[in-house]
């Protein structure tokens, strides 16, 4: 069996900016696809869930300012809290996170998440 964690359409936009100008060095669309690959890379399944055959998708939304993350807020359950509060805590202790595009000094966006167990 093979488990995976897929970040369904991952900060497909993001939703809104505090911004003094329009951003000029690193685009939005590169500033998703790091943030989207640094949390996959980050994020792992549940020991607990994994074992148990607990799968589920929920969405999160995520704050985050000068490259820390600074809220992450569960905007639908998954039904099971260990998935739940394992996607929060693993958003909320990245470090280091791309530089925002150039005049943008925060940013908010949705995380769909989907814990899935898949035979092989």
């Amino acid at each position: 069996m093979k488990t995976s964690i897929t970040f369904v359409a991952l900060v497909a936009s993001l939703l809104s900016f505090s911004t003094a100008s329009v951003a000029k060095n690193v685009s939005v669309a590169d500033w998703n696809e790091q943030i989207r690959t640094l949390i996959q890379e980050k994020t792992a399944y549940p020991t607990n869930a994994k074992r148990g055959g607990i799968e589920g998708q929920l969405k999160l939304r995520v704050k985050v300012s000068q490259r820390r993350v600074t809220g992450v807020e569960l905007l639908e359950t998954s039904g099971n809290d260990t998935l739940d509060n394992h996607a929060i805590g693993s958003v909320f202790r990245l470090q280091d996170l791309p530089t925002l595009p150039e005049g943008v000094e925060s940013a908010s966006f949705i995380i769909p998440v989907r814990y899935e167990i898949k035979d092989q």
